[in-house]
């Protein structure tokens, strides 16, 4: 094998002809971020099994990458085979940061087929170590609940998680992206903790963090019977904890029922209530033309959401309407929470295209939310809001309030 290739160098030659006109398509990426380099394999340069060679078109300039093949210098014109392809080296050739190419022909069952690129990023600063911050959780008895790892790369590498010690009164599952699902064992309550730690595409592994559990007992101890084994179980549980959105009795049954619409007056309550907006006491007149057709426990949420400027109303034929009854859409519920939470408007304002699903009316309140984090989808804005989104919402509004407001009190001090 070693001679064929070296005996067909001219062979190879002609058949290179044929393509010489043809575009490199791109082959993969490496990253070069150690001073003693990287070892290469035929696994590089193909995933098919066939491959037998290559024939290198072109090799990166020496003032960027050392690509060595044993002890000597890789130069364009080699024909490797596959074998060959394992005593690959390349190292960065000075103290800086560049990018650079190899362009190779592969050969496989004897044919050399189009070139292909190898894209090489030669990063010659020190790669440290990923940095871990402590997380803290909450969940009820016999709930689970997700979280976030903190966990941050100088250099932004891919990172990859471990877990270092496991929880005690529960299990976790920690997922590819740093996510995780800590399940409490039956009827358990107070603290757990597990730790972490993170490590990066270098191969440098963090400092380790402790996530830190608590397990709390709910007030009320009827569960919502559809949503067993739901992701929403926790956020539906904490919105009841805090009288925002009770249930239904379904059959005998507490039901959130997750996939059902909701009204505009119920999510306008339910924002209210959760972020500390209070109802209208002394006037329970909102002077909406459709007023008499509103429940009258919503009506002084309605008076109070309309006198601040939470809320404007529709223009119908019979006057200003609130339509509290109607379902409410994802855009519609970005300017209520907007309207609510007085968020400042991102310094470089999204811009919509002309046909965009976001109604203009509410661009500006679904730019500021998605600034801040609480992201309204763009191309379903029309559509009607879910109780199950609705929870996730208010739930993120609620946290980026108490965010606000931790910051703002570390400021006074």
């Amino acid at each position: 094998m070693k001679h064929r290739y070296h005996l067909g160098r001219k062979l190879v030659a002609l058949m290179l002809v044929l393509f010489m006109f043809a575009s490199t398509a791109f082959a993969a990426e490496l990253r070069v971020d150690s001073p003693d380099g990287l070892a290469l394999g035929a696994e590089v340069f193909s995933e098919s099994e066939a491959l037998e060679g290559v024939y290198v078109a072109s090799v990166p300039s020496s003032l960027d990458a050392e690509l060595t093949l044993g002890g000597r210098t890789l130069r364009a014109g080699d024909v490797l085979d596959r074998t060959m392809l394992s005593q690959l080296r390349v190292k960065p050739a000075a103290n800086r940061d560049s990018g650079c190419e190899l362009v190779y022909f592969p050969i496989e069952n004897g044919e050399v087929l189009p070139s292909r690129a190898l894209s090489l990023s030669i990063l010659t600063g020190k790669n440290e170590a990923p940095v871990c911050r402590d997380v803290k959780l909450e969940t009820y008895k016999n709930i689970a609940n997700t979280g976030a790892l903190d966990a941050r790369d100088p250099e932004g590498d891919t990172l990859t998680y471990q877990l270092v010690k496991e929880p005690k009164r529960g299990t976790v599952e920690i997922s590819p992206d740093g996510s995780f699902t800590y399940t409490p064992a039956q009827n358990k309550v107070g603290k757990d903790v597990f730790t972490y730690t993170a490590t990066d595409s270098a191969g440098n592994v963090s400092n380790a963090a402790t996530v830190t559990v608590k397990i709390v007992k709910p007030t009320d101890r009827a569960m919502y019977q559809d949503l067993s084994g739901d992701s929403l179980a926790y956020t539906a549980m904490w919105l009841k904890d805090r009288g925002v959105y009770t249930g239904k009795r379904i059959a005998g049954n507490l039901c959130f029922e997750p996939e059902s619409t909701l009204t505009r007056g119920e999510f306008l309550v339910m924002a209210m209530k959760l972020l500390g907006a209070e109802p209208e006491s002394a006037r329970l007149t909102s002077g909406f033309a459709d007023e008499n057709q509103t429940p009258a426990w919503m009506r002084p949420y309605i008076v109070s959401a309309f006198k601040s400027g939470m809320i404007s109303g529709v223009t119908s034929p019979g006057g200003m309407v609130f339509r509290p009854e109607s379902n409410l859409t994802r855009a519609e519920a970005a300017v209520m929470l907007q309207n609510i939470l007085q968020l400042p408007q991102p310094q470089e304002t999204a811009v919509f295209a002309e046909d965009s699903a976001v109604p203009v009316w509410a661009q500006a309140s679904v730019s500021a939310l998605n600034e801040a984090g609480i992201i309204i989808p763009v191309t379903t804005s029309a559509e009607n809001l879910t109780r199950r989104e609705a929870a996730e919402l208010l739930f993120e509004c609620w946290t980026l309030c108490q965010a606000r407001e931790t910051a703002a009190s570390r400021l006074s001090k």
